[in-house]
């Protein structure tokens, strides 16, 4: 409970304006998660995502890269590779990856996540079809056009949905 709170007063800090404060608070949670479960568990996952997507908004990116990995591995042996929590790991990494201009290991993570989320919440969810302009829009990047067109074409649909092409 004790972490907990520790968390809450890094988010608190952190919409406060304080990052400084934030990401010392996020350390001392980790670093008290990771010894009181020495070998791994979703509260050091949760831990290593929160703390790596403070660092990724500040622009820390390799050290989020790093501690995003460590989080999708302690969830992929913990959660299992099609858990919500899993794939958002994995959602937030393929993510990082664009932004870092590592597009080839962004779209094969970001098919992933579409392919997970998909079976997971259904084609229409909305986290599915973000998934899927992700891929879209990596695809663009890498400047692979043809595949990229029907990929976005298709979350356009999904997103209009049945109100129509004069819609949106």
């Amino acid at each position: 409970d004790m972490l907990m709170t520790l968390h809450n007063l890094a988010s608190l800090r952190g919409a406060q304006g304080d990052q400084v404060e934030q990401l010392r608070l996020q350390r001392m949670v980790l670093d008290r998660r990771s010894r009181l479960y020495p070998g791994g568990h979703p509260d050091v996952a949760f831990a290593l995502h929160n703390l790596a997507y403070t660092l990724e908004v500040q622009g820390a990116y390799a050290e989020a890269d790093s501690l995003y990995a460590e989080a999708l591995a302690i969830r992929r042996d913990w959660l299992g590779p099609d858990h919500d929590e899993t794939t958002t790991t994995l959602n937030n990494l393929a993510v990082l990856r664009y932004r870092m201009g590592r597009l080839t290991e962004a779209v094969v993570a970001a098919r992933d996540v579409h392919e997970r989320w998909s079976r997971l919440h259904g084609e229409e969810h909305p986290r599915s079809v973000m998934a899927l302009n992700n891929v879209g829009a990596i695809l663009s990047d890498l400047g692979r056009f043809e595949e990229a067109e029907p990929v976005l074409r298709r979350a356009v649909a999904i997103r209009r949905g049945p109100m129509g092409q004069g819609h949106g």
